[in-house]
């Protein structure tokens, strides 16, 4: 649920970051693996589009790179925490 809000408050000024995973998890649920392909080639050129068209420095577009990048390496280590802590409470 958390990724699903993180995603609409990224994607407000970009819809192409909502159509693409969107056209993924239609072709993951029909087992269809061109789909899936199709959404993720769609996301790759939306992101490499929405990047050359931003109408900001480099110094502030490098910035945005290395923020974003800093958020996705937190909540890999978030959710790597939340793993091992939920492994503890099984076992």
């Amino acid at each position: 649920m958390v990724s699903v809000a993180t995603l609409l408050v990224c994607a407000l000024g970009a819809p192409g970051l909502l159509a693409a995973p969107l056209v993924m998890l239609a072709g993951f649920s029909r087992g269809n693996r061109a789909i899936v392909a199709l959404g993720a080639l769609s996301l790759v050129s939306y992101l490499i589009f929405f990047y050359y068209n931003l109408d900001l420095t480099l110094l502030k577009k490098s910035l945005s790179l290395m923020t974003s990048g800093v958020a996705l390496l937190v909540a890999w280590a978030a959710l790597g925490w939340l793993a091992a802590g939920d492994k503890g409470r099984r076992a």
